[in-house]
């Protein structure tokens, strides 16, 4: 929205220093284009230092001379040229840079009159002029690090502001406002977002229409059917319709709208086969359910009729049995209950959770998210396990995993599902970490572990429980890595291994999502007809754990495929988007060129020129941390930390 309209930029040199020429007008170029550029001073007496500033910037010095001393010369002058500027009606907004508060009244008029008004001043700034402004950013605070801006906390802010105003169309420039006034200057870049209308889009929770923003409105979806018709059960349904209430909150629904819903997921549902003719019917005869006309809503029971222990265990058994052998789902099980119980059932039978509840029974047991009566529950056979063996497993995923290292914790879960839960105590240790300090040849940082390499001209030497994992380095206080280019064994200073990890470890937190993200998008192009929503999430399961989702913060595959920029959904199966998939391939094409053609192959050059001629270009969409890696990723190129050049490919 802003990069796209005219301003005109007047500058108060009286009130502002030449130092903050660069900032103020990176700043403008956030709002849009710089149509008119003037600062005002008395040039005669040097124009407080803005002389080169003027050049080198393009910024046209408009004298005013000081007939009176003591007074700004300034603040007339620019006032009268920002009224003509208004009437010549060539600009969409306009950017005030000065500290003074006899500005506010002129901001005042130039927002009657509809144009964006941006205020560029020091932290000295009175209040009245700031508050004039749609925006205005403190020259003071241009200069921090983005990274003390806690984006959590940007978020937050945003939500908050909005749901106060909820059932209003909001100005994007208000809420910009907002942040600034409480986090000051936020370069959206530095979050990975082009511009900040990019950011408001980021939102699950808001809908924006071009300059306004507002909440969402929460629809049902309709999903594909689980169960047939024919095999649905009272059960199924009223843990639905727990569901129902569950994820989308209402306090009452409209009952024909709940029908639809557990039409769609089930399909055409005969209720005669329950003993009742129409649905009403069926609703009445649930405990946890209440009607009112045509208006259904979930209620707590009275206390005679209550959860007790001994109707839970009942409950829950019936439920394992009728799933036999193959078990039945935990979390329909729990909507269930909810449905017919209410939301906080487990706590009147003396329970903080629903699992905890189910562990107390020993009629049952839940493996993977299924209950199971437990005569049905399939026996697991695990391997017995050697120091000798944990050694060879331990050491054979460090050296699959380099020079990257591999995630302890998919390693200590590869254990489990082999050894057992218990395989530490069974060799002896106290627990996990003690395992990987007592293996001979690894190094754990953090938490990934990599092969330790020795070097030729040195003999070889066993690392032993005696040295701190997370410290282990050779004798000269270096550590020895794999080289990412050459693979070659390189040695590297404790200083500068401390370094990378700390980059790394920023990085970290992104890097399953990014893998995830290359995952999906990989797979999806891989499918010819569209891929199922439940494969995928069966594979990713396979390959990272069942709670892979949970640690990302979602919960469930189609949420994770929601959020993603170039797939669609349809008939809960995931597609390229078409646009996405040819710009993709223009941006591809555009690289080779690049690396290809004559004049500056820099990376930087590159970077500069793909966000230019392709809008909202982010190689974070593709699942990579660095800009290298995602050319790295295209065919017949190859790029270093500075340069990118072509490389022959394969037949």
């Amino acid at each position: 929205m802003f990069n796209q309209m005219k301003l005109a930029v007047l500058i108060d040199s009286d009130n502002v220093s030449a130092k903050h020429a660069q900032f103020i007008m990176q700043e403008v170029e956030k709002y849009g284009i710089p149509t008119y550029k003037r600062v005002y001073g008395d040039w005669e007496q040097g124009g407080n230092g803005w002389h080169n500033a003027a050049i080198n910037y393009s910024i046209m010095p408009v004298q005013q001379t000081c007939y009176v001393t003591g007074k700004n010369a300034t603040d007339f002058s620019m006032i009268i040229d920002a009224m003509d500027i208004l009437y010549t009606g060539n600009v969409d907004g306009f950017c005030l840079v000065t500290s003074d508060s006899d500005f506010t009244r002129l901001a005042i008029r130039l927002r009657e009159a509809g144009k964006l008004v941006v205020g560029i001043g020091e932290l000295k700034t009175p209040r009245a002029f700031t508050t004039s402004c749609h925006h205005f950013c403190y020259l003071d605070r241009m200069c921090v690090a983005e990274s003390e801006v806690d984006e959590k906390a940007v978020r937050k802010a945003v939500i908050d502001f909005v749901t106060e105003n909820e059932g209003e169309r909001i100005d994007l420039a208000k809420v910009s406002a907002v942040l600034t006034s409480k986090f000051g200057n936020i370069n959206f870049d530095e979050l990975g977002y082009k511009r900040f209308s990019s950011f408001i889009d980021s939102f699950h929770e808001l809908r924006r229409s071009n300059t306004f923003v507002s909440l969402k409105k929460k629809k049902a979806p309709a999903p594909a059917p689980e169960v047939k018709a024919s095999e649905v059960t009272e059960t199924d349904i009223v843990a639905a319709i727990g569901q129902y209430f569950e994820e989308y909150a209402p306090q009452n629904d409209n009952m024909m709208k709940i029908e639809s819903y557990l039409n769609s997921r089930f399909g055409k549902i005969d209720f005669s086969r329950f003993g009742s003719k129409r649905f009403a019917k069926f609703i009445d005869k649930q405990q946890g359910l209440k009607r009112t006309g045509t208006m259904i809503e979930p209620v707590e029971l009275p206390v005679s009729e209550k959860l007790t222990a001994e109707v839970f265990a009942r409950e829950a058994i019936a439920y394992a049995v009728e799933n036999s052998p193959k078990g039945g789902n935990v979390g329909q099980l729990n909507n269930y209950l909810i449905g017919k119980y209410g939301k906080n059932y487990y706590r009147t039978i003396g329970f903080n959770d629903f699992h905890a509840a189910m562990a107390s029974l020993d009629e049952i047991t839940v493996d993977n998210n299924l209950v199971f009566v437990k005569t049905d529950q399939p026996a697991v056979v695990h391997e017995n396990i050697t120091i000798e063996k944990a050694t060879e497993l331990v050491k054979g995923y460090a050296a699959d995993n380099m020079p990257a290292g591999g995630n302890i914790g998919q390693l200590n879960n590869e254990l489990m599902n082999r050894f057992g839960k218990s395989y530490c105590a069974d060799l002896g240790f106290a627990d996990y970490r003690s395992m990987l300090a007592a293996v001979g040849g690894v190094i754990v940082k953090r938490n990934r572990i990599y092969l330790a390499i020795v070097r030729e001209d040195e003999p070889k030497q066993v690392i032993t429980e005696e040295i701190p994992v997370a410290e282990a380095v050779t004798e000269e206080n270096n550590e020895v890595q794999i080289s990412e280019t050459t693979g070659e064994a390189v040695e590297i200073s404790v200083e500068q291994t401390e370094e990378a990890q700390t980059e790394q470890s920023a990085a970290e937190e992104k890097a399953d999502m990014n893998t995830v993200r290359r995952d999906v998008l990989n797979y999806v192009a891989n499918a010819e007809n569209g891929a199922g929503i439940s494969a995928l999430g069966k594979m990713f399961g396979e390959k990272y754990g069942k709670t892979f989702l949970k640690e990302m913060g979602y919960t469930s595959v189609r949420k994770l495929a929601e959020d993603m920029k170039g797939i669609v959904i349809r008939s809960n199966k995931l597609y390229i988007d078409e646009a996405f998939a040819q710009q993709t391939e223009a941006i591809e094409q555009f690289v080779k060129d690049f690396a290809n053609g004559s004049g500056s192959r820099s990376v930087r050059a590159l970077g500069m020129q793909l966000k230019k001629n392709f809008d909202g270009f982010d190689f974070r969409n593709y699942g990579f941390v660095r800009f290298t890696d995602f050319i790295n990723a295209i065919d017949g190129v190859k790029a270093d930390r500075y340069h990118v050049k072509p490389v022959k490919t394969e037949n």
